[in-house]
């Protein structure tokens, strides 16, 4: 194992390096390098002439200091230092060094990259951010969706400050009355609620922050100018904001024209104008979500300046018993039932109503819980005070609603405490169709109406509209009348469809179709909400040091079609939940299990100290998948889960490379692609003779034999003519100065493996495919990554899934037999299609290294054949008759002719 590196060659074949040169590619010199180093991971013989004995990273960079040849590898050591230095800072506040993920997060935000730090519910992003800020000696600012959380964020900022002695000035401003701290008060962190933010904007838009954490951005976003606020905290002026909004609607414009035949142009002029806007931005911005749901039309605001994208991913990570009870939909019904499982379950308990019943209904069961004995609070009473009382068990349950606006369903991290949780009702949203008037609800219904509506292609038509419009809200298509009046033709046909008695009836009759006819004949639309199901579920399973706490849910289910649509949306959004029935689970063991994480907890919290202490539930590792095709990373991040599309900025000027970050549940896994090969041999345009080094292959004699070293570079590639060239800023073909630089693309794999543990290289299993996954296993940085190769022959989520647990080993003999193809085709192929154009004048004449000495051979067979074979010829004037025949011997010729004459 090299420097952490776990990749073996193909069994049979020597392990030993397949002899060639990369230009500019020494990681520490941006010299030339031999493949042998790079496979090692150490620099050329210019910045280190001995190769030391025991090879680490730290090591070499100690030799490299004592030779004073050390100069890129600085910053990346630098970089590693910054990384360990907050593992053991966030070991010394946890008790743990933090999971791979959260130390992921951590190399973004010191690579200055701003991101969305999406993973499931009670992985530890809200305790990630805390730390960073208290880590960073920056300015920083935690906004939150409510006010319950900035207190327990605030509270437990200020215990980690007491207990290492760090001295950070942290300020929490909860409220209108403390709004004046902010001038009058010094600060290292602000912690307020987005809400606070959108009252008291021009107070706090007066201060700067190096670092913002938003914790929860699905809330944060429900007000689309919060995207713009957080965009002026960061530096821009309203000026630069409504610059941003006529770019980015002159880039819709050139998008939508087809008949601009200089699309480069205008595509590289905005390019450049965003460019300057972006580096008015000051600081880092991480946006924290379990769902990512947001819809804010200015959302692409982020895309534009910082490369993300805010889409729906979801984890199938969960350490929860998910149960379920079927009662009717007679509340005091209900409430009964909700009083018998609480009182069964004990203490630490969160119960969550419906939405559709109302917030009476919390304050409703509030007080049929205390006519049973059980101590309960609801959300607005869940204060500081009250959250002691219920750490130390003198309050039961605390009651909210399922719903992510309530403060109880997200945000609350209490992993000591909160041991179960009942869902009074499925979670739902129930409208009627009048109240819709965004394409995103319309959309559902027509989804969901799809298989008893008529006209099967309309509706397919109607869908595929609606989709394209998902992402606006209702202030954003009143902008649009064309919109408007498609929503209302759309509503009307729905509609007048099942105002027909047969298809009412099948509506009513079916269990999928999540339309209720209520007593007065009005239809009813529900929608199951997954998300505030799995955020509230979340509350009762946590991140510790053995993993993920167990937590049991109770769902007591008072709509039939609900529930059937809840399963079915979390099975479309890869979530395997398996809900089992409530009175046929092994309650006893289930409780067991909770208290024991509990307890465990809670020494760790006390400052005990556990060793070995696992509950087989870890959070998601981060990894990188490296395929050829841009396409292909797509399709099979779409077919993992739901993707998110991030890009990556190596360059500085606007260049990005796409990464497709999507869930596995045991693994995060971005997918970039390589985009074919990124070395190939370089040449000279002006000057194509064979010199000294015979077309990039150098000749070394070694012993008696001579070696051929091929000699590689990064390929830029035209985009205007196709044509690939070396070195220079422009096309020597066509001088167009549209050209993709392979070099970005391997900065970019480069800085995406420093996030991860796993690499794989799934390009194609053929001589090509190894070759560019030998250039790409070259190229990556090998500070303790676990390098694999791995392969696939269809394009499925089962090939991908098994080709990922099954990795293989880098075969050296399809290495080798490509370099010997390439190397051909310069030998051969090169010299020969010089030849042609300068006996003919023409440029574009080219001969290939299989396809001309073929064409020879079968011209030369062909004059063997014309000289070895004769051709007889007879002709007969009395009966008109003519012919010809080939004969190979020509002695047969003569005696055939010599004997018909005598005829």
């Amino acid at each position: 194992m090299i420097l952490g590196l776990n990749l073996k060659m193909e069994e049979g074949v020597k392990n030993e390096s397949i002899p060639s040169l990369f230009i500019g590619m020494c990681p520490n010199c941006g010299g030339d390098i031999t493949s042998h180093r790079l496979e090692m991971g150490i620099p050329c013989e210019k910045c280190l002439p001995e190769i030391p004995k025991e090879i680490s990273f730290y090591k070499i960079i100690n030799e490299l200091e004592k030779l004073g040849t050390l100069k890129n590898l600085k910053q990346l050591y630098e970089f590693e230092k910054k990384v360990e230095e907050f593992k053991d800072f966030f070991k010394r506040i946890i008790g743990h060094e933090p999971w791979t993920l959260q130390t992921g997060w951590a190399r973004r935000i010191f690579s200055n990259q701003s991101f969305v730090a999406l993973a499931p519910t009670g992985v530890g992003k809200t305790t990630t951010g805390m730390i960073i800020s208290l880590f960073l000696d920056k300015k920083s600012y935690i906004i939150t969706p409510t006010k319950i959380l900035s207190k327990l964020i605030k509270k437990r900022l200020d215990q980690i400050n007491e207990l290492m002695n760090l001295n950070k000035k942290i300020l929490l401003v909860a409220d209108s009355k403390s709004k004046n701290l902010i001038d009058t008060q010094e600060y290292d962190i602000l912690i307020t609620t987005s809400m606070f933010l959108a009252r008291n904007e021009e107070k706090i838009l007066q201060k700067r922050f190096d670092f913002i954490f938003v914790d929860d951005v699905d809330s944060y976003l429900r007000q689309p100018k919060n995207v713009e606020r957080v965009l002026k905290l960061m530096g821009l002026s309203n000026e630069d904001l409504n610059e941003l909004k006529s770019i980015l609607k002159r880039k819709y414009e050139l998008i939508r024209d087809k008949n601009n035949s200089n699309k480069y142009a205008g595509f590289s002029e905005i390019s450049n104008e965003i460019s300057k806007i972006r580096k008015k931005i000051n600081g880092i911005l991480v946006l924290s979500s379990a769902t990512a749901k947001a819809r804010a039309n200015t959302i692409r605001y982020f895309r534009e300046l910082f490369g993300f994208e805010i889409s729906p991913q979801t984890s199938a990570l969960r350490n929860i018993v998910d149960s379920y009870l079927i009662k009717t939909n007679d509340k005091k019904e209900i409430y009964r039932e909700t009083a018998k499982i609480v009182e069964e379950l004990g203490k630490g308990g969160f119960i969550f109503i419906n939405s559709e019943y109302g917030k009476d209904s919390v304050y409703e069961l509030k007080e049929y819980l205390q006519t049973k004995n059980i101590k309960s609070i609801t959300y607005e009473e869940f204060n500081e005070k009250n959250q002691d009382s219920f750490r130390k068990g003198e309050i039961d349950a605390v009651i909210g609603i399922s719903s992510l606006r309530n403060p109880l369903c997200r945000g609350i991290d209490m992993p000591d405490v909160v041991r179960y949780s009942v869902f009074v009702g499925v979670p739902r949203f129930v409208f009627s169709i009048n109240d819709i008037d965004e394409p995103a609800k319309l959309l559902g219904l027509l989804i969901s109406l799809r298989s008893v509506l008529p006209q099967p292609k309309r509706v397919f038509s109607y869908i595929e509209s609606m989709r394209k419009f998902a992402g606006m809200r209702k202030e954003d298509i009143e902008k649009y009348t064309n919109i408007q009046e498609r929503i209302s033709s759309i509503k009307k046909f729905v509609e007048e469809s099942i105002a027909d008695p047969e298809i009412l009836q099948k509506i009513k009759e079916s269990d999928e179709v999540p339309i209720r006819v209520d007593d007065n004949g009005r239809l009813k639309f529900v929608v199951a909400d997954s998300s505030a199901y799995i955020q509230a579920s979340g509350r009762t399973s946590r991140l510790y040091i053995g993993g993920l706490s167990k937590g049991l849910s109770v769902m007591i289910v008072d709509d039939a079609k609900a529930m059937n649509q809840l399963k079915r949306r979390l099975r479309l959004e890869n979530i395997e939940v398996d809900f089992k029935n409530y009175k046929e689970i092994d309650l006893k063991s289930i409780l067991k299990e909770i208290d024991k994480d509990r307890e465990n907890i809670k020494r760790i919290i006390d400052g005990a100290s556990i060793e070995n202490i696992t509950n087989g539930v870890k959070p998601p590792k981060i990894s990188v998948l490296i395929v050829e095709s841009p396409n292909k990373a797509g399709t099979i991040a779409k077919l993992i889960g739901k993707p998110v599309k991030r890009k990556i900025n190596v360059n500085g000027n606007g260049s990005f490379i796409d990464v497709w970050e999507v869930s596995k549940g045991d693994q995060n896994i971005n997918i970039v692609a390589s985009g074919g090969h990124l070395f190939d041999l370089p040449y000279q345009y002006s000057s194509r003779g064979i010199g000294e080094d015979f077309y990039s292959v150098y000749a070394i004699k070694k012993e008696d034999k001579i070696i051929f070293v091929p000699k590689y570079a990064p390929i830029q590639r035209c985009r205007n003519c196709g044509e690939n060239f070396f070195g220079t800023e422009s096309c020597p073909y066509c001088n167009s100065q549209n050209y993709e630089n392979k070099l970005y693309t391997i900065k970019a794999i480069q800085k995406l493996s420093l996030e991860a543990d796993k690499i794989y290289i799934a390009t194609d299993p053929d001589q090509e495919g190894e070759k560019i996954a030998w250039d790409i296993f070259l190229s990556i940085y090998k500070i303790g990554k676990e390098i694999n190769r791995i392969e696939y022959h269809e394009i499925t989520k089962k090939a991908i899934l098994n080709a990922i647990e099954n990795p293989r080993t880098l075969k050296n003999s399809l290495v080798k037999s490509q370099i010997l193809r390439r190397t051909t085709d310069r030998w051969v192929g090169f010299v020969m299609s010089e030849d042609l154009q300068k006996r003919f004048d023409k440029i574009w004449l080219s001969a290939g290294r299989v396809q001309t000495p073929v064409l020879g051979w079968l011209i030369k067979r062909e004059q063997e054949m014309k000289n070895k074979i004769g051709v007889f010829k007879f002709k007969s004037e009395e009966f008109s008759v003519s012919d010809s025949i080939k004969i190979e011997n020509k002695e047969d010729i003569k005696r055939i002719s010599k004997s018909l004459r005598k005829l």
